[in-house]
């Protein structure tokens, strides 16, 4: 069991909760998601480590995942993964590094900007592909520093 204390667990929401669950927290998290504090109180569920389990649901709603040659919309969310079978897609399993929502296109359909929150610091905005901006990622399923991938995700309609 890792040890938060009570002040950061009211606060410690990451970049997959920030991007998946609009910063209120994975409410259906899979096991191990949610941080305890000394006392093992989980009641305030903000982390979520892993978005597998979202972006199944995403995909089980209707939601897909966008192919390298179609255009991004404002609301898509962009994650950077370990592509460990190095066919261009994020599949069930690879290690998800980072989270964002896209916040800008350009009039061809390319995200200029995203939006997502740093570990424990603030919410940051930048290009999806600035300088040191989630290029690797320690994998803990290889043991190794790994070259990051992105991918995208539309959302479901709404209708």
């Amino acid at each position: 069991m890792q040890v938060f204390s009570p002040y950061s667990i009211l606060n410690a929401y990451n970049c997959h909760s920030y991007a998946w669950h609009g910063s209120r927290g994975d409410m259906n998290p899979a096991s191990g998601d949610i941080p305890y504090d000394q006392y093992g109180i989980t009641s305030l569920p903000r982390w979520d480590q892993n978005p597998a389990d979202d972006i199944r649901d995403v995909l089980s709603r209707g939601g897909r995942q966008l192919g390298s040659d179609e255009n991004n919309i404002v609301g898509d969310r962009v994650i950077y993964f370990t592509d460990q079978n190095e066919n261009g897609l994020y599949d069930d399993g690879e290690f998800v590094s980072h989270s964002a929502i896209v916040t800008a296109v350009d009039n061809e359909g390319y995200t200029t900007e995203v939006t997502g929150k740093r570990g424990s610091m603030g919410i940051s905005t930048n290009h999806p592909d600035a300088p040191d901006y989630y290029k690797t990622a320690h994998d803990p399923n290889t043991g190794k520093v790994e070259k990051q991938s992105r991918a995208y995700f539309r959302m479901p309609s709404e209708d």
